[in-house]
């Protein structure tokens, strides 16, 4: 397996950081692409990331986390992730059968996202179950 970089900041709150588990150490999972639109309509506006990341690894599936840092004011409305040839769109559940959704599909081997939003700091997490090489 080629060397992947080890993440040494445990402060993600620069975001854009997708982290993985991978023998018992995280590393980084490396971003390949972003595309970053804003639309300003008076005090309101709508940004839309497009973020393209990749499994550095070649044998296993990983499970990711990116945490993305939000303003205590903004708003996450939508979030989709395409993970292979599945797009994944959200919707908003009540925490306990969110995580149990996560946990299901992550057992069948399927592809799965969970998004929280973080009570200590302004910044949302999102786990990405089943990113294959």
């Amino acid at each position: 397996m080629d060397e992947l970089p080890i993440v040494f900041d445990k402060d993600r709150s620069a975001g854009n950081i997708l982290v993985a588990k991978l023998d018992g150490k995280e590393i980084l999972v490396p971003l390949q692409s972003v595309m970053i639109k804003s639309d300003l309509r008076g005090c309101l506006s709508t940004t839309v990331y497009e973020l393209g990341y990749i499994n550095p690894t070649k044998e296993s599936p990983l499970e990711c986390t990116y945490t993305f840092p939000i303003e205590a004011e903004s708003v996450m409305c939508d979030f989709e992730a395409t993970i292979g040839d599945r797009k994944i769109v959200t919707k908003i559940e009540e925490k306990k059968k969110a995580e149990e959704k996560y946990d299901d599909a992550m057992a069948s081997g399927n592809a799965a996202v969970l998004a929280t939003r973080s009570s200590q700091r302004a910044e949302t997490v999102i786990k990405l179950g089943n990113l294959n090489p």
